[in-house]
């Protein structure tokens, strides 16, 4: 078994209550996270337009390798079409370019990435979080966007109870917001 399906199997099993029961949890569907087309076909990269990140609640100390991730405003993500496992491609001002294979839940609604990330935010020091969340933003507009396409990243760790995120688990409230 490689890597990338030890990754995919427990992060299957996590997010599939976030599904509501008519859902397909790997299926794209109508409310999928999706990239959007230029004038020549291509696929346009999201562009971050919102940081406002918070630390995440939990402290954990982690001593195995971690990919960095520090959003920036104009940092870029790159969605392909959304599948059942998407190679999703940050490309961070601060931080270099990262690709990590995404798992697609509920109608492709939420794409996530479980592993070993120290994400920094705009303000805190760097952490160690072991969940990568987007998903489609379908409420206002957060300030600093301007298209209707609004995806929503959100960086967590579990806590004991459940998973403890940047957003304080408001679904309005994550650590940065992109669009294209």
């Amino acid at each position: 078994m490689n890597i990338r399906t030890v990754m995919i199997l427990p992060l299957l099993l996590a997010l599939s209550s976030c599904c509501k029961v008519d859902y397909s949890p790997l299926t794209p569907g109508r409310d999928s996270v999706r990239p959007t087309k230029a004038a020549d076909g291509a696929e346009k990269p999201y562009k971050v337009c919102s940081v406002k990140s918070t630390p995440v609640p939990s402290k954990s100390e982690r001593k195995e390798a971690s990919i960095p991730f520090e959003l920036s405003i104009g940092d870029t993500i790159s969605i392909p079409q959304v599948a059942a496992v998407s190679d999703v491609t940050f490309n961070m001002a601060k931080a270099g370019t990262q690709q990590v294979p995404m798992v697609a839940c509920c109608n492709g609604q939420v794409l996530a990435a479980a592993g070993n990330f120290i994400h920094k935010g705009p303000e805190g020091e760097a952490q160690a979080v072991r969940l990568i969340k987007i998903q489609r933003d379908i409420g206002a507009k957060p300030e600093g966007c301007k298209t209707d396409n609004i995806i929503m990243i959100d960086f967590c760790d579990s806590a004991g109870d459940g998973w403890k995120c940047t957003d304080g688990n408001n679904p309005h409230g994550n650590g940065a917001h992109a669009e294209n």
